[in-house]
Formats: C-alpha cells, structure tokens, sequence
C-alpha cells in the first residue's frame, strides 16, 4: 500500500479528488493504518506537488482516495481522474516542519 520514496516521504496508491469537505481526509481504517504503521502523527501529512496537506480521518470517504477540498483541489489542478502523485510524510518529516515553522 505505500512503499520507501525518499527519506521524508511513502509513495502511497491513493488518488486525490476534490470533494465539498472543509479539510482533507482519508477513511478511518485507511488512516488508522497510515497511522499506526507508518507515520504515527496527528494529523497525518501527505504532500501533493509541493504541498502539504494536513489530513484526517472520514468514515465516508471511499477506499484509497484522498479527498481535498474543492478550493485546495482548484490551486493544485487536481481534479477527478488526474495522475498526481500522492506521498505520506513520515514522521521525523512532519516533526522537523513542526519545529521549524512553529518553535
């Protein structure tokens, strides 16, 4: 389901699509997943294009799919069918954006 990218990112199966949400999310077991095997933060941090995008969890989201809000969907030029790459940010990843934009 992911596998090693870079030293920061997992190259995930998901596919990005906009959807009417307010913020992006996963399905819960999809997240709980992400979660506990791989990342272990909160939220989880997927990067698409040079974005990173906070993600949480949905029981209504379908499997594999990455929904992003419209307006986010809209700066991304993602839309339905598009091929853009999806990463997971891994842990020390998100700790170090954390510690660097935050403290």
């Amino acid at each position: 389901m992911v596998e090693p990218f870079s030293h920061s990112y997992y190259m995930t199966e998901l596919d990005a699509t906009p959807y009417s949400g307010d913020y992006a999310a996963i399905g819960t077991d999809l997240f709980t997943h992400y979660q506990t095997h791989h990342a272990n933060t909160l939220p989880l941090v997927f990067r698409i294009k040079n974005r990173h995008i906070p993600t949480y969890s949905e029981s209504n989201i379908p499997p594999l799919t990455l929904a992003i809000p419209f307006d986010l969907a809209d700066e991304l030029n993602v839309t339905e069918n598009n091929d853009s790459s999806v990463l997971l940010t891994k842990k020390r990843a998100v700790e170090t954006m954390v510690e660097t934009y935050i403290l």
